[in-house]
């Protein structure tokens, strides 16, 4: 009983947080200025955040918003909505009033005609050699990534693996062995905080970094705000607002990915170590993100303190779906 009354308030709460969200959205837009609401990486929403989407779009029926949610479909991760008020349908997608229009494309890959197309305008040519257009069709696997990337590799894949994953994976480590090195270090380091990442990580990080640490001591004078601007200007970040430590986000999870791994298992515990220590000490940090890092660094007992504290927090959000994950 105690059960369903607490599953009751969660899902009052709820509503009254979408009410609100939904409320500003219609605030936002008018019939001669609409509102577009973009939400990108979907398939890392949290539990709490998707249930919560699926209790606003009903509320915005003859409001003119345009709700675009993209995300990798192989990547997502199906969420149990919290219990509907009484009358209200809160399952996925399918509380959509029928006032509301909900349509969802699926991006299917890159035939051969349109990767050769795709091809000779990123080479800048007029034609591309049927030889190397079925290379770059056949290693690419139709993934525009991964495509790019052949095709700033130099294209030399008439010779490649089969496995288009681990092709891409050495086309990315290439391309970071090509950049300056003190971009090459930043970029290595940052992989290690995340997808998004701030530049007072990447700078604790290089401080255990030798070779940096080698470059400055060699009178190279290139800061990590530099080497972002490189990055930045190499499309394999973006971001860079945010006064005095900007957050930064890579351009493909895929990408970050691909660096990340480059690391040896002893670097990457030893990379998570000095992060979650540094994350410790700042304020407001995420306990979810420091629970992350002292797991991947092999430290349990912290690890376990802050999982606890992250399903509390979750708990008091009434997201307690999410809550039993950290639990």
């Amino acid at each position: 009983m105690w059960q369903r009354l607490q599953e009751r308030v969660a899902s009052r709460q709820q509503a009254r947080l979408a009410e609100a969200l939904a409320e500003c959205l219609r605030r936002a837009s008018t019939a001669t200025a609409p509102l577009v609401l973009v939400i990108d990486h979907a398939q890392w929403l949290d539990d709490a955040s998707r249930v919560l989407l699926d209790l606003v779009l009903p509320r915005l029926p003859g409001t003119p918003v345009l709700v675009i949610v993209m995300g990798r479909q192989e990547a997502a991760v199906a969420h149990t909505p919290l219990p509907a008020r009484d009358g209200e349908r809160s399952s996925p997608g399918a509380a959509l009033q029928p006032a509301c229009f909900q349509a969802e494309i699926h991006l299917d890959a890159l035939d051969a005609a349109t990767t050769a197309r795709l091809a000779r305008h990123w080479l800048g040519q007029e034609t591309v050699d049927d030889a190397l257009a079925a290379a770059l069709y056949r290693c690419s696997g139709g993934n525009p990534l991964f495509l790019k990337e052949l095709v700033r590799a130099g294209c030399d894949v008439h010779n490649s693996v089969a496995d288009s994953l681990q092709y891409f994976s050495g086309l990315v480590l290439s391309r970071v062995d090509s950049l300056p090195p003190s971009s090459r270090e930043v970029i290595r380091v940052a992989s290690v905080a995340g997808d998004v990442f701030r530049q007072s990580d990447v700078d604790v990080l290089l401080g255990t970094t030798q070779s940096y640490l080698s470059l400055q001591a060699g009178g190279a004078g290139i800061t990590s705000r530099d080497a972002l601007s490189s990055l930045l200007a190499g499309d394999l970040v973006s971001g860079g607002e945010g006064g005095d430590d900007p957050a930064y986000t890579f351009c493909q999870a895929l990408v970050r990915e691909a660096i990340y791994r480059s690391h040896s298992f002893a670097r990457r515990r030893e990379l998570h170590a000095v992060l979650a220590a540094h994350l410790a000490t700042c304020v407001g940090a995420e306990v979810a993100l420091l629970a992350h890092h002292y797991e991947l660094a092999g430290q349990a007992q912290p690890a376990a303190r802050y999982l606890l504290e992250s399903a509390r927090e979750a708990g008091a959000r009434y997201a307690y779906g999410l809550s039993l994950i950290h639990i």
